[in-house]
């Protein structure tokens, strides 16, 4: 082989294959059968590292004389599926960050499971909607994993067909297929469980991006592999230095990206959804102290229709409502007036506590502030709603927490501190950008600030009865002369029925984890405060 001498008269130093490897994508599907994860450098990795690829450029060196040694640094991922010369993978945690943080990198950990494989699927469902990451490899084996109904050396293919059949047609074709891929994009932003948020879509585009990643099978291989000399063969007298080149397997039996992404884009949502409402009803001191503690209720609201030749004379309405640990407004009770000119035009009275009614069949007036005198307000959110009504009458709490990862372990649910959610946030935000911008290669720090809500339940269910008919409904639940106080007058119709009363949820919905992270940043847009922070920067 002729050699190559450089500008400044040295000679190139390079590698040769002893022998002819197979090609990048055969050598990945055998990765891909082995089931395990793999130690990956990042792009900022290789840079910062100076594995250089240059599978793109036949002319050039492609195999450097050095060695590339495994890092606790690199992230830990797991191959998914190929497609040609494409790759899919997933993203999990460092070893280093695993070791450090390891109340980040765990399992996810759920409160109640799913009854079925069927309502598991329901939940991966949702998150999925605008997820082209999140592809039919991984929701696949999440659900063949929940559900134990596949055999393990069953063929990509199989497993597809056989989960299809457990969980239906419809919603197999909603998960992976044309129902899921030919939607609108209008429609897709409608369904999603983050719809009506600030920063909803690019904050969902991080969230999978966090996880779900794609690589032409050249470069993955390259990132995936490393290299240290074995020596001189010495085997004659001109032997040179030779290197081993090998891949780092890392056993990861209990990472499911598909689960982890879907719980995270799901409850994230929720939490900052209940956030979003309590600043909506005025709620402003939300972050104003260390922690906070919002409570997510499921409602019934009961209506009887006197007529014994109809069979549906009895029936229910689904609702929710929030309220933060601490508060008790009793602003509810304004009295609001409509008034309106010799125009036509209309307005509320008093105009600093009272607002049109939005309700599409509805023009009366309303207060700003809907904090009942017991501390809850109603919620119109669908993704709440639903939380804690699908199945059944449920009822949670939110406790949030702020502060850098190297305080938050196992021992307590989040750090105490004297500052305020609102202060650590902000701050948070500004340390963050600035400890990322400073070492772009690495994947953990542990001075990154983050926002974790932990999950509690409501424990007991609530009761009112306007009628005697209702009170049966009540048994088994705590009395309460208040429990409606914080609905508006049209919560109490619905058709020609009466209003009997309202009972309330307890207990966890079915996929609840233990905790949702967020980014500081989620919170203050959530909130609105975000864009305070930014104007104050400029």
């Amino acid at each position: 082989m002729e050699k190559y001498t450089l500008p400044d008269g040295t000679l190139e130093q390079f590698l040769c294959p002893i022998k002819v490897s197979l090609p990048a994508p055969e050598q990945l599907n055998v990765l891909l059968k082995q089931d395990k994860c793999f130690l990956h450098m990042t792009q900022e990795q290789l840079q910062q590292y100076q594995w250089t690829y240059n599978g793109d450029f036949p002319a050039r060196k492609q195999n450097d004389l050095k060695p590339n040694v495994p890092n606790v640094e690199y992230e830990v991922i797991k191959l998914l599926r190929g497609s040609g010369d494409e790759f899919s993978y997933a993203r999990t945690c460092s070893q280093a960050e695993r070791v450090a943080s390891p109340r980040f990198c765990g399992p996810m950990q759920l409160h109640k499971q799913w009854p079925t494989v069927a309502e598991m699927a329901s939940s991966l469902s949702s998150a999925a909607v605008g997820s082209l990451g999140m592809g039919a490899a991984s929701i696949t084996s999440a659900i063949s994993s929940y559900g134990s109904i596949l055999a393990q050396n069953a063929s990509i293919e199989a497993k597809a067909q056989d989960v299809a059949l457990a969980v239906g047609e419809n919603l197999w074709d909603s998960l992976t297929g044309a129902g899921r891929l030919l939607s609108s994009t209008a429609s897709d932003a409608m369904k999603s469980v983050s719809y009506g948020l600030p920063g909803a879509e690019q904050r969902d585009r991080r969230l999978e991006n966090d996880i779900f990643a794609s690589s032409d099978a050249g470069l993955l291989l390259h990132s995936l592999s490393f290299q240290e000399s074995i020596g001189k063969s010495a085997h004659t007298s001109n032997s040179k230095e030779r290197y081993s080149r090998y891949v780092v397997a890392v056993p990861c039996p209990s990472f499911d990206p598909a689960l982890e992404f879907s719980v995270k884009k799901i409850w994230s949502s929720v939490v900052l959804k209940m956030v979003a409402s309590a600043f909506r009803n005025h709620v402003t001191d939300l972050l104003s102290k260390p922690t906070a503690m919002l409570s997510l209720r499921g409602e019934s609201k009961f209506f009887f229709r006197d007529n014994n030749k109809t069979s549906d004379s009895q029936w229910t309405t689904s609702g929710a409502s929030l309220s933060l640990s601490g508060v008790s407004s009793g602003l509810a009770h304004v009295e609001c007036k409509k008034k309106t000119n010799w125009a036509g035009l209309s307005w509320c009275e008093p105009e600093d506590k009272c607002e049109n009614d939005h309700a599409w069949f509805s023009s009366t007036c309303a207060p700003k502030v809907k904090v009942a005198s017991n501390g809850w307000w109603r919620v119109d959110d669908p993704t709440l709603i639903g939380v804690v009504t699908e199945n059944g009458l449920g009822g949670i709490t939110a406790h949030i927490y702020c502060g850098p990862k190297r305080l938050f372990d196992d021992s307590s649910p989040g750090p105490t501190s004297t500052q305020s959610l609102e202060d650590c946030l902000t701050e948070g935000v500004k340390t963050n950008a600035k400890i990322r911008s400073s070492e772009p290669w690495k994947l953990f720090f542990p001075d990154e600030v983050v926002a974790v809500a932990v999950f509690g339940e409501v424990l007991t269910s609530s009761c009112k009865a306007e009628t005697e008919k209702f009170s049966e409904q009540c048994s088994a639940a705590e009395a309460d002369s208040q429990l409606d106080a914080h609905l508006l007058p049209h919560d109490k119709h619905s058709a020609d029925g009466i209003y009997q009363g309202i009972r309330t949820g307890r207990g966890f919905p079915s996929g609840t984890p233990y905790q949702v992270v967020m980014r500081p940043e989620d919170i203050l847009e959530a909130s609105g405060l975000m864009e305070r922070l930014l104007l104050s920067q400029d």
